[in-house]
């Protein structure tokens, strides 16, 4: 509607923001039971996140596209007993083959007892979802004596994608 301004007394004019990007959060939780066990986890590294995009705005939706392939690899911080995600396992167990569009999750992570570090692991593992435009995903993964050792592990490392809200 239109709406003419006067020196003073205007009414209020309606105006509703919205973020047409994803906001996505890598969040890694001690999985061990015991109260002396604790992890450490740094040097993450998130490969495959598109570094230019373009996007259709829609009434009730938007549409990106001509993400040409570029890529960039995100590297953060540490972290550590409390923040990761990975393979997508269907019904039955069995692991989806992942997709170009994957994220990429690499890190490592240290296991402590008593605050004494007993070994390091490096893992590799990938996290796969569509993001909706203006949503929030928590990707998330629980280490535990199953899944810390990589080269020997019980289970795979997986992330579990939780749509949070909308910015």
């Amino acid at each position: 509607p239109q709406v003419v301004g006067a020196t003073d007394g205007n009414e209020k004019v309606a105006f509703t923001f919205r973020h047409i990007l994803s906001k996505v959060k890598f969040s890694f939780e001690n999985g061990y039971n015991a109260s002396t066990a604790t992890i450490k986890v740094y040097d993450v590294k998130i490969e495959n996140a598109y570094a230019t995009a373009t996007a259709t705005l829609g009434v009730n939706s938007t549409a990106w596209a001509n993400q040409n392939n570029a890529t960039l690899v995100l590297e953060f911080g540490n972290a550590s007993d409390a923040e990761a995600t990975t393979d997508v396992k269907d019904a039955q167990g069995n692991v989806t083959p992942v997709t170009a569009n994957a994220y990429k999750v690499t890190f490592k992570v240290d296991l402590l007892v008593n605050d004494t570090p007993v070994k390091t692991y490096n893992h590799t593992a990938y996290a796969q979802f569509a993001p909706v435009a203006g949503n929030s995903y928590d990707i998330k993964t629980v280490i535990n004596q199953e899944n810390i050792d990589p080269e020997n592990k019980q289970e795979p490392t997986e992330f579990t994608v939780t749509e949070i809200d909308e910015w």
